[in-house]
């Protein structure tokens, strides 16, 4: 049986010439940067009160690429926390046993928020990171760095999925 390549043409290969050529139009998700900003709009660095960088609350901006109609942005901070030994030192934080002992709790604060898809940035206001320290210093832990990412959706299309997501580290300094 032979099979002529004018059937296969039409019946096979551009169809999927066509399936290629409509994938290929999507554009992926991508995330370009993230960024913690104090009210006053400066950016945060470093959670410092010896140096005045300590602010109870803060704003995180994403700053976004691309983005596909109905994608959604997950924003998350997560805590990384080690023991302070504060009850045997008197209150003074051992530094090494922070840096030995420090390890990922679950995430303190999720937000999924609904894109347009024209967005070239979205701004969470108010991310109260007083509230956080109060949590975990007050089972003798200290959030040694609070982890932010964010990550966008999956589209149906994508080829992909590495750019979808971004994070920033802030290192937060004890308060002793």
């Amino acid at each position: 049986m032979t099979i002529s390549t004018s059937r296969l043409t039409k019946g096979v290969l551009l169809p999927c010439l066509w399936l290629f050529a409509s994938c290929s139009s999507f554009a992926d998700n991508s995330l370009q940067n993230i960024k913690l900003e104090k009210s006053n709009g400066d950016i945060l660095t470093v959670h410092n009160v010896h140096l005045g960088s300590a602010p109870d609350k803060v704003n995180v901006k994403v700053l976004i690429g691309d983005l596909a109609p109905g994608s959604h942005l997950v924003l998350e901070v997560i805590p990384i926390v080690g023991r302070t030994d504060w009850v045997k030192n008197e209150g003074i934080t051992d530094v090494k046993l922070l840096e030995k002992s420090k390890t990922p709790m679950p995430s303190y604060y999720v937000k999924k928020i609904a894109l347009k898809g024209d967005e070239k940035e979205v701004l969470e206001e108010g991310i109260d990171i007083r509230e956080i320290i109060k949590y975990y210093s007050g089972k003798h832990l200290w959030p040694k760095d609070l982890l932010f990412k964010a990550s966008l959706s999956m589209t149906e299309h994508e080829s992909n999925l590495s750019n979808n997501f971004v994070e920033f580290s802030l290192p937060v300094a004890p308060i002793d």
